[in-house]
């Protein structure tokens, strides 16, 4: 097991499917599952809850207390304000980051992707072609830093952009995909009610406790009709990023570094 830290960024507020990190799969709610699928890699006291304090994140403590993984209650709104702390506490100087949207997040290809990110010496990392939801990001705490630094706005839920649109930062792809997990265009996240409808019927289909991802996409292949239950569904939109005059100047359209 490698000795990678992992973040999962959580609350209870969202508006579009309310409380849906609580939402069951199998017989456990998403947070606990995206957590023992975390564990097949990482240790428990590498693995972070990171949260608000607030009183309706509670139930997202016990769950982390219960699952024996570490807990964070940081800045409810700054997500990077968060992720930073977060860092700082649990001595990281590279992490890597997903969220409790993402129950079947790939805890192998996050490893990869660690170690990539570490190898080139990245600033942030991700990988494109694995199907939305699966994937991470890996993050340099001292990078993270500076663009705190940087930012004008405590609105930072979506923050990968403060990364790849600043010519400062070096952002890297990881690319070593198999063509049978190369799915991108299907959604394996939890934002809407149709998106819980498919993910909670794709685990029924897998008769598995804790399916691969290949095994997942080998069942939707076998029962591709899933597939229309969120077919319509979008993934939210990114805002402009919002920094601070003097920093203007870096701003480019593109800085991936592909592999």
């Amino acid at each position: 097991m490698t000795n990678a830290k992992v973040l999962i960024t959580a609350r209870l507020k969202s508006s579009r499917l309310k409380g849906k990190a609580l939402l069951l799969i199998g017989k456990i709610n998403l947070v606990s599952f995206l957590i023992k699928r975390l564990q097949l890699v990482f240790k428990n006291r590498n693995i972070v809850l990171i949260t608000s304090g607030k009183k309706q994140d509670k139930k997202l403590l016990d769950i982390a207390k219960k699952e024996g993984i570490n807990f964070f209650c940081g800045d409810p709104d700054d997500v990077m304000i968060r992720m930073s702390s977060a860092a700082k506490k649990f001595n990281a100087k590279n992490f890597i980051s997903c969220t409790a949207d993402n129950p079947f997040t790939d805890p192998f290809y996050a490893e990869k992707l660690y170690n990539f990110h570490i190898k080139n010496r990245f600033h942030m990392s991700t990988i494109k072609k694995l199907p939305f939801g699966t994937f991470t990001y890996v993050v340099n705490t001292k990078a993270l830093n500076r663009l705190i630094k940087m930012k004008d706005t405590s609105d930072t839920e979506i923050w990968g952009d403060y990364f790849r649109k600043i010519n400062e930062f070096k952002c890297g792809i990881y690319k070593k995909i198999p063509k049978f997990l190369s799915k991108p265009n299907i959604r394996l996240t939890v934002d809407y009610i149709e998106d819980y409808s498919f993910i909670t019927k794709l685990y029924q289909l897998s008769k598995k406790k804790m399916p691969s991802l290949s095994h997942l996409l080998r069942c939707l292949e076998k029962n591709s009709h899933l597939l229309k239950i969120n077919k319509k569904a979008r993934q939210k939109k990114s805002s402009p990023i919002k920094i601070k005059e003097q920093y203007k100047k870096l701003i480019i359209k593109n800085n991936w570094w592909a592999f």
